[in-house]
């Protein structure tokens, strides 16, 4: 009987598990450093890495409530920010989709090359598919990262909606998916409203945030060995130049320049199967197999499904 993406890490994990001790899959604390610079912010940054479009709605929905709270809102995908400019914010929320188990490496590398932001306010924010997995240390990894650049953590909150990864309906895990097909709904952009305004009180207060990381075992997988698990299922990745119509889409969404329309060729080596190219493509022309069936992409299963992402309340106000 075949694995399903879900089958084959799990039997990945349990092989690493039998190797190392579960007891450091993730037991870390993160905590402020020193203190809030201040305390009454006038300009924030909300950044997020998002690739169909989850993680930025809720972007959106903080960025919204903060500028309804009086603050000067600057919101922006992190490929299209000035690193140097980060100090000059008195408040930052970053989020990011959990990709295999972990934050995506282009986001990881990004927070690795930020400057130093001592004292500037952080908080993270995290986007996962269906159940998720490994998410709260994901989050927990996002403020580290922060916390060791000298932000000071006041806020941190996990987000779930539906699935955007398309290995899963095309190994037959569909109706897994579909399962969350109502998510987002107002429901979840109330919370994350709700969340904004705690980060905004926890300045105000000057109460920073302590984390800790869960014991968890996808913790040994997750990233390079997770991605690997799912490139060895997968067939040979390629453009249909019948179909393809130059649009851009894909080579805007890919973040390791992996694409070379012209060839129709897309490097193995380079790609990270975050799959920002087939989920987005409006024409479906990214050819790629899975298990032996040809994958599609998340717009493409909103299609087929009638499923239509709403626009939260507070972003029509």
């Amino acid at each position: 009987m075949a694995m399903n993406r879900r089958d084959f890490l799990n039997r990945g994990m349990g092989v690493c598990a039998t190797a190392i001790i579960p007891g450091c899959a993730s037991l870390r604390v993160v905590k402020a450093a020193g203190p809030i610079k201040k305390n009454q912010p006038g300009n924030a940054l909300v950044a997020w890495y998002s690739q169909t479009g989850h993680t930025k709605l809720y972007a959106k929905v903080i960025a919204k409530a903060w500028g309804k709270l009086g603050i000067d809102v600057h919101a922006s995908d992190i490929r299209e920010i000035d690193r140097e400019t980060l100090g000059s914010y008195d408040l930052i929320a970053f989020g990011t989709p959990v990709f295999y188990y972990d934050m995506p490496m282009p986001v990881k590398e990004w927070l690795n090359d930020i400057p130093e932001i001592k004292g500037t306010p952080v908080a993270a924010f995290v986007s996962y598919g269906g159940p998720g997995g490994n998410v709260h240390n994901t989050a927990v990894n996002m403020l580290e990262l922060l916390s060791e650049k000298g932000g000071v953590p006041v806020g941190m909150h996990t987000f779930g909606n539906m699935g955007a990864f398309p290995p899963d309906w095309a190994g037959g895990a569909t109706d897994n998916v579909l399962k969350y097909r109502h998510l987002p709904d107002e429901g979840t952009f109330e919370i994350v409203r709700l969340y904004a305004e705690e980060v905004l009180k926890n300045v105000k207060e000057n109460k920073p945030i302590e984390v800790s990381g869960n014991i968890d075992l996808r913790e040994l997988i997750k990233g390079g060995m997770a991605t690997w698990s799912v490139k060895a299922l997968t067939g040979v990745h390629t453009i249909d130049k019948t179909r393809c119509i130059k649009c851009g889409v894909c080579l805007r969404k890919c973040p390791t320049n992996a694409i070379d329309i012209k060839s129709g060729s897309i490097s193995s080596s380079d790609c990270i199967l975050c799959f920002g190219c087939m989920n987005n493509c409006p024409v479906q022309a990214h050819d790629m197999n899975f298990m032996g069936k040809k994958m599609y992409g998340f717009n493409e299963l909103l299609k087929q499904n009638h499923i239509t992402i709403p626009e939260p309340l507070i972003l029509k106000s």
